[in-house]
């Protein structure tokens, strides 16, 4: 079984304070992209929207209209995107596969959702990821450039990302350190 959730609880700050994730991108919501695609994949049994406390509403009136039948909770976000995963993951029934995405990230398709599931059979976690194409600095807190690494070996991390259940809420038990993803 798989559920998954949507991470939307951003504060939009580079948008200058709108929700991005209701900005009409060709006339449809920019979350809706992703849950559309949530709501279509079969192997998805449940979804987890999660939402500034601001946008709850909105976010209602979007899952009511869409028919999203898959969406079970709508819930507020955390002070931290990892509060928010975990506020989505303790939302969830229990089950064998969890897949986190990004509410903003409207590239989600069938058959990334399945590469995804493939690729965590192993290991029992994995994450899209695009090779870093920029050059990147490390940066002294003196605002020198102090390295330049290889690009080489370095990916930027996306979503969605796919775990166990039982290994990701292990892991928000344990942590207790900020981490970004």
């Amino acid at each position: 079984s798989i559920g998954a959730i949507v991470a939307a609880a951003g504060s939009s700050s580079r948008m200058g304070g709108v929700d991005k994730i209701f900005a009409l991108i060709l006339g449809i919501p920019l979350i809706a992209y992703a849950l559309d695609q949530l709501e279509t994949y079969s192997p998805v049994g449940e979804v987890a929207l999660v939402v500034d406390e601001g946008s709850r509403k909105r976010a209602e009136t979007l899952v009511r209209q869409r028919g999203y039948s898959k969406v079970s909770r709508i819930c507020p976000g955390g002070a931290r995107r990892q509060d928010s995963v975990r506020c989505g993951l303790e939302s969830l029934n229990p089950c064998d596969w969890v897949v986190v995405h990004d509410g903003a990230r409207p590239c989600l398709d069938h058959p990334m959702l399945a590469r995804g599931l493939e690729a965590a059979e192993d290991s029992g976690a994995a994450v899209a990821g695009v090779p870093v194409k920029d050059t990147i600095k490390v940066v002294s807190s003196q605002d020198l450039v102090v390295d330049t690494p290889a690009r080489e070996g370095l990916w930027a991390a996306q979503t969605p990302q796919v775990f166990r259940y039982a290994l990701l809420r292990d892991a928000h038990r344990s942590c207790k350190l900020p981490v970004t993803d």
